[in-house]
């Protein structure tokens, strides 16, 4: 699946902060350290934060805008929340 980040935005209900890149195309969704330029990532707490500035994710799902990260970023009210829906997107589901 693609999806923009605005599109992924809507979906969740998310508010964007940070970067304007929202045209972007998210096509998978990962962890801060592997996720790619076409992934999504998520920070549910302030001990993953730094290791955002380095990672290369096109985007961040993240509780509160950070004024620090030159990222898109996607703000919801439950990361976890809204990381289960972006799985859901995103990961192909088992066949049993």
């Amino acid at each position: 699946m693609k999806l923009t980040i605005a599109q992924l935005a809507e979906h969740l209900g998310a508010k964007l902060a940070g970067n304007n890149d929202i045209d972007r195309q998210i096509t998978a969704i990962g962890p801060v350290e592997a996720a790619g330029e076409d992934a999504v990532t998520f920070i549910g707490d302030e001990k993953h934060k730094a290791a955002l500035n380095s990672s290369r994710a096109g985007a961040v799902i993240v509780s509160k805008p950070l004024e620090d990260i030159d990222k898109p970023q996607l703000v919801v009210d439950n990361v976890n929340a809204a990381l289960i829906e972006t799985m859901k997107l995103f990961a192909p589901e088992l066949q049993a």
